[in-house]
């Protein structure tokens, strides 16, 4: 099974370095501290409208060929109850063990790093372990590790605090994922200038050439003055903006099934609108679960505005 981290390991892991090297606190990572993030001429340069020409077009890495590039900024946003969580974690362990997801391709196995701070450890090893047995033949030594509600923030130094904490733990990921934005953003959602903070205080993730996914919420939708997709993110439009590929998560009403629909992709055209099931089996808290897509699925008319009578959904926590 993957090593997960828990608060207590962590705490251990962080004593443990401060009496070896008591100028290094790993409490930074919930804190921040003063250091800027400054341009480095050493590892920045100007680039010429000649040598961009003339440099020979490199091919696009994937991390799911079509939907996601490697490298960038992602953001998956759904309602609550949308298996939105499900969603995030079952992508994690096919990343991490280069399996096809819900029809995308993955071209390589990625190291995966999910920090949640949504739910508790319990629940979140409960969650991956019935997500493993429901994909079967996957190995149980997958390059995936989890941080559970440590109380990361990002300030303008979390992040390098954070890849200080990698760097002693031994471990470097490909993709970071974080539930949620709510949880590890210092400031208000709603406010432009603290949501480009946000995005900006990632950087020294994205400059290891590491891709990040966050997960956020989607505001109420409102029968009388239905909004499309890509305007139903809770808090400033900054946060759609400030990605390179956003995907919305809505349900189908009260059903097993939800729609995945790419609203931003900047490497292209948008991917459009897929559907997945979740089904359960044996026991209703431990029993394996599958995610499969399903294009046979009739979706509704407008699923973010519209609500009908469905079929109740397989028994699971959320």
């Amino acid at each position: 099974m993957p090593r997960f981290v828990s608060v207590a390991e962590a705490n251990v892991e962080r004593d443990s370095h401060l009496s070896r090297n008591g100028d290094w606190n790993a409490r930074e990572i919930l804190y921040g501290s003063h250091q800027k993030h400054v341009i480095d001429p050493s590892k920045s340069r100007l680039l010429s409208l000649p040598s961009i020409l003339q440099e020979p077009e490199t091919p696009v890495e994937w991390d799911l060929v079509n939907l996601i590039v490697h490298g960038d900024r992602a953001v998956f946003y759904g309602e609550w109850g949308s298996y939105k969580s499900f969603l995030l974690y079952h992508l994690a362990l096919h990343l991490a063990a280069g399996k096809e997801w819900l029809g995308w391709k993955i071209p390589t196995a990625r190291r995966v790093l999910y920090v949640d701070e949504e739910m508790n450890l319990s629940t979140v090893k409960r969650r991956f372990r019935r997500l493993m047995a429901g994909m079967g033949e996957s190995p149980a030594d997958l390059p995936l590790q989890l941080l559970s509600r440590v109380g990361l923030h990002f300030s303008d130094q979390s992040a390098w605090t954070l890849l200080r904490c990698l760097d002693r733990w031994n471990f470097q990921p490909d993709i970071v994922i974080i539930e949620s934005m709510r949880r590890v953003m210092l400031g208000d959602e709603n406010h432009a200038a603290d949501v480009a903070r946000f995005w900006s205080n990632l950087g020294p993730l994205l400059e290891r050439g590491w891709s990040v996914y966050v997960s956020h919420h989607m505001s109420k939708p409102n029968p009388e003055r239905p909004q499309a997709l890509r305007h139903r993110q809770s808090g400033s439009t900054d946060i759609i903006a400030g990605v390179d590929c956003a995907l919305a998560v809505t349900r189908q009403g009260k059903s097993h099934a939800a729609d995945v629909t790419q609203v931003k992709q900047r490497e292209g055209e948008e991917a459009g609108t897929f559907t997945f099931l979740v089904e359960s089996s044996g026991d209703v808290r431990t029993g394996p679960i599958t995610l499969r897509r399903d294009s046979t699925f009739q979706r509704q008319e407008n699923p973010w505005t519209v609500e009908t009578s469905t079929p109740k959904p397989p028994m699971l926590e959320r």
